[in-house]
């Protein structure tokens, strides 16, 4: 297995490999389930979905977070003005985190390739779960409120601010115990594979959560 700079990393992502990230992911998965009736949005799949997201690494939430709005853009085409809008939004993000965090799954980047992402991509992260947090209240505030479409989005849309609340902090050094007042979990700096008491330092791109 060769092992790469981040400037050998490919910037599009194939068919498979946005599978693989739906099967890495999980929740994606049980998005697209739940918007073809495949499964229902009850408790116990909305509880399951929040603590998924909520432990993930910052990156890996980031991806899930996309590609789960993604299907809801989907779903939306034609009913809602603003859902080609976030189609293109996390089809941007997809292709733009996806290729680097593979690879880094894969064992194929350098340290100097992980430095360089880390510098690349946390400054940005912010600003992304922003944009997408907005047009999923967007899309959902238009909604009836009962309906699995609304309820997805206020999922996806909160976590999207938390995440971006938690990174903004990372990165700026300001207190975490106040930004995880408001989150469901503590993400990245607690996720399973980075060792309690690390450094508050954004890990990217992540490893996948084990099996």
């Amino acid at each position: 297995m060769s092992v790469l700079g981040l400037k050998n990393v490919k910037d599009h992502l194939s068919e498979q490999e946005i599978i693989r990230l739906h099967r890495e992911l999980t929740v994606p998965c049980a998005v697209h389930d739940v918007l073809k009736g495949l499964s229902p949005l009850d408790d116990t799949a909305t509880y399951a979905m929040d603590v998924m997201i909520a432990e993930m690494p910052v990156d890996a939430a980031l991806l899930c977070v996309s590609l789960s709005a993604a299907h809801i853009a989907h779903d939306l085409t034609g009913l809602h003005p603003m859902a080609g809008a976030l189609a293109v939004e996390t089809r941007r993000i997809t292709h733009e985190y996806g290729p680097t965090w593979l690879a880094y799954a894969d064992g194929q980047l350098n340290d100097a390739a992980v430095n360089a992402a880390q510098t690349q991509f946390t400054d940005s992260m912010a600003e992304d779960f922003e944009a997408l947090a907005d047009l999923l209240d967007t899309c959902g505030g238009d909604m009836p409120g009962e309906s699995d479409q609304a309820q997805l989005c206020t999922l996806l849309a909160d976590h999207a601010r938390s995440y971006a609340a938690y990174t903004n902090a990372m990165v700026n050094g300001e207190d975490l115990g106040i930004i995880y007042e408001d989150m469901d979990a503590h993400p990245a700096q607690f996720s399973p594979g980075i060792p309690s008491g690390q450094s508050n330092v954004i890990v990217f791109p992540g490893a996948p959560r084990p099996s």
